[in-house]
């Protein structure tokens, strides 16, 4: 007896830890043998194996489920990546080459079926704009690039240039794909990428017809916060948020606001314009030390990744992080689509400057 219940708790609690973890195993072909596959989230690797035959394990726990992951083979010199959106479950991915990016399907997941389908109707789409832009590229390299072209491919009222009228299709369809699919989570998370591109009554109505178990997710909460959020505007206060400093300690963003500018970054160590920003703000503190503060403000939620940014800037440069990643709510109620974006707030902290991507020329102009 007493063995019997040793083994039936012993199978219990195997179960429980398998459900907090995940596994995708397959067969990968056309690939070289010992081609590395590896697994990530936010660029933050997760784990990664060589192939074997073919074959593969991938395994990992997902803090947040479902989430979205990326699935990578770097054969020789080049990478092939899909999108997976999964949690933390048995996953069987078989696929070939030629199925990256688009055509990478799974089996097993409670959730990745819905991201198969927009995979399928966001591809011709894709295709199509890189050809637009490849044929737009090629009539710069040979000085053919005029006013007239401009118009053909980026002309904003009718007849709208090619990738203009490509571009109000899509996100005409997009709409419509929403509205068809939103109790979904992968819907709902596209939503919330996509929230600052939607209007508000489009949002209020996308949310009213959402089943009750979707409002526990934190897409929902990040999309209901934008809803309630108005846009800053040159004028208006900061808005006030708690995160951890470098130290771990919990502060408020208004306790930077002694006196002097403050310039609020927003960035992340896997962009490579957030990086290539440090030097340029470092260079802008130097040069106005009396004048302004600089904080930065880590957008993504895994810790690896906020870590090595800290290693990127002196000891004494301010850093904060709420942990909550690009659902929380200070990346939502600051409305920020991508990094690196600026916010400069006087010595009284009303905004007087926002851009998206660094330009040191505003910013010390900015500064009287």
């Amino acid at each position: 007896m007493t063995k019997l219940l040793t083994l039936i708790i012993l199978f219990v609690f195997t179960n429980l830890f398998a459900q907090k973890q995940f596994t995708i195993s397959g067969k990968l072909d056309g690939f070289d043998e010992n081609a590395l596959v590896k697994i990530s989230i936010n660029n933050a690797p997760i784990d990664s194996v060589v192939l074997v035959k073919g074959g593969y394990k991938l395994e990992g726990k997902l803090k947040e489920v479902p989430s979205s992951v990326y699935i990578t083979v770097k054969n020789g010199k080049d990478y092939h990546s899909a999108l997976l959106f999964i949690g933390n479950e048995k996953i069987t991915l078989n696929a070939t080459k030629k199925d990256f990016p688009y055509d990478v399907k799974t089996s097993g997941s409670e959730y990745d079926e819905m991201r198969y389908k927009y995979a399928q109707f966001d591809k011709d789409y894709t295709i199509k704009r890189r050809e637009f832009l490849t044929d737009m590229m090629s009539l710069r390299e040979q000085n053919k690039w005029n006013d007239s072209l401009q118009k053909a491919y980026w002309g904003k009222v009718e007849p709208y240039g090619k990738i203009t009228a490509l571009d109000n299709e899509f996100a005409k369809n997009s709409l419509q794909f929403y509205q068809d699919n939103i109790n979904s989570y992968y819907t709902l998370s596209l939503v919330n990428s996509y929230k600052t591109e939607l209007s508000k009554e489009v949002l209020i109505d996308l949310m009213n017809k959402l089943e009750s178990k979707y409002k526990k997710s934190a897409y929902y909460k990040s999309i209901m916060t934008d809803i309630n959020t108005e846009k800053l505007n040159i004028g208006d206060s900061y808005i006030d948020f708690m995160a951890y400093n470098q130290s771990n300690k919990k502060v408020n963003f208004s306790d930077y606001f002694k006196g002097k500018y403050v310039l609020l970054d927003f960035t992340t160590f896997y962009c490579g314009f957030s990086l290539e920003s440090i030097p340029v703000l470092d260079q802008i503190k130097t040069n106005n030390l009396d004048k302004l503060e600089i904080v930065s403000f880590y957008v993504d939620k895994e810790e690896i990744g906020y870590k090595n940014f800290l290693l990127k800037h002196a000891e004494d440069w301010i850093s904060l992080w709420d942990k909550e990643g690009r659902t929380g709510g200070t990346y939502t109620k600051y409305k920020i689509i991508g990094t690196p974006t600026f916010y400069l707030f006087n010595p009284e902290g009303k905004l007087i400057l926002a851009d998206f991507g660094l330009d040191e020329k505003k910013i010390t102009e900015s500064i009287k």
